[in-house]
């Protein structure tokens, strides 16, 4: 049966104006038109859902989650076993689906989880966002995620090694640890912007780029720290995840940021892993460097995606849309921190042709916000439906429930 949505502002994804009493017409999980909805026939063999006072925009792309990870739990996935990782994933899956997100990519799971994950979606044994995983992280030995996640290698030649044997279990990407980052054992909540700590060398990073390129896979680089970033950026990898610097003024920041412009490698900044659920007051004084990196990568025109880190400590898999404040308040206008989170999220992934914007042809993935994120940028937090391929997603209460968890900050930038 088609279906028309009616009466609503829309916003498109694409970073055009939006179209105000719109009217959506989906039939078979795809969209067919797009219009004023005064060219709409009434046909009553069509089902028709008023949506007047209401905006719609594209479900959000979240290019930076780990599915398997329990953010409220000091459980990092090491003593866990296999099945129950798994569970954990599809609940996960749930939250983020009833949360805005009908697409997720994972960047690393303990023993490929995520990549049996997807093909549980696939299949519609589970039922959540669609999935591009990256399957286990390649990390140097003894390097960031050693310990729960990652496949430890070393030189040029095992890291091709690593790099297949991930393409091998069925990874869509494959994902690089350049540098150190904070998942510690017991690491505490509070702390300082890391100082710059490069693992990986050049030629390392660049085996694992070539490699995957030859295959027709993209490359994502944890970075922190302007080494790190540049290693990355020099080897040619697609997108780099986190990306801060410890100054911003320190010479060769604005060099290698322009460098990721000219390239196209896309940033998926991550400040929710940084700000979590804090009072941001408390704790901007340590991670202004955070936001300064945010904007110099903004003046310098390099394109932005969004993604949050959910799973790591303290950001759950149901708050993308925090992420999207954040970017908000750190100077981002609203149009473009939608588009972050739906067109340019969807081109970062390649799925562009099918996801990521409201367009004739594309799969009906769609939000109804019960007011205009344009004005206020807070009520992707508040959704009123969620649908996922034109069906209408029932909440079972998870959404809910886990939001006990997340304080509203009580101040802003």
């Amino acid at each position: 049966m088609k279906q028309l949505y009616y009466g609503m502002t829309l916003i498109d994804g694409t970073g055009g104006s939006p179209l105000e009493n719109a009217g959506m017409m989906v039939e078979n999980g795809s969209i067919v038109h797009i219009g004023q909805a005064a060219d709409f026939s009434q046909d009553d063999g069509m089902q028709k859902t008023d949506c007047r006072g209401k905006t719609i925009i594209p479900g959000m792309i979240n290019c930076h989650v780990h599915l398997v990870e329990e953010p409220y739990t000091w459980d990092r996935q090491k003593d866990t076993s296999e099945t129950q990782l798994a569970l954990r994933g599809a609940k996960h899956l749930r939250l983020l689906l009833e949360s805005g997100v009908t697409f997720v990519r994972d960047l690393g799971s303990a023993q490929g989880v995520n990549i049996q994950l997807k093909k549980a979606i696939e299949d519609e044994l589970i039922f959540g966002p669609d999935i591009l995983s990256s399957g286990q992280p390649l990390c140097i030995t003894g390097g960031h995620g050693w310990f729960w996640m990652s496949r430890q290698c070393d030189g040029q030649d095992e890291f091709v090694k690593g790099a297949r044997e991930q393409i091998r279990a069925g990874a869509d990407l494959l994902k690089v640890m350049s540098t150190g980052g904070y998942a510690r054992p017991k690491m505490k909540i509070n702390h300082d912007i890391m100082p710059d700590s490069p693992q990986m060398t050049v030629e390392e990073i660049q085996a694992v780029a070539v490699e995957a390129h030859r295959r027709g896979k993209k490359v994502a680089a944890h970075c922190n720290g302007l080494t790190g970033v540049r290693r990355a950026v020099v080897a040619g990898v697609d997108s780099i995840e986190h990306g801060q610097f410890n100054d911003v003024q320190e010479k060769g920041v604005r060099k290698t940021l322009d460098m990721m412009a000219e390239k196209g490698i896309v940033l998926v900044p991550t400040l929710s892993a940084f700000f979590k659920n804090y009072v941001k007051s408390d704790v901007i004084g340590q991670y202004q460097p955070v936001l300064n990196s945010f904007t110099a990568a903004l003046t310098s025109g390099v394109k932005i995606a969004m993604g949050n880190d959910s799973g790591c400590p303290f950001v759950g898999h149901e708050t993308a849309a925090m992420e999207i404040r954040h970017m908000v308040e750190a100077g981002m206008g609203p149009m473009a921190a939608i588009s972050a989170a739906t067109q340019e999220a969807a081109a970062l992934l390649g799925i562009l042709g099918s996801y990521g914007t409201l367009q004739t042809g594309k799969k009906a993935d769609f939000l109804i916000l019960k007011d205009n994120p344009l004005a206020d940028i807070g009520t992707l937090s508040d959704i009123d439906q969620v649908y996922k391929s034109g069906q209408r997603v029932s909440n079972t209460g998870l959404y809910q429930c886990n939001r006990i968890f997340v304080q509203p900050f009580s101040d802003t930038f």
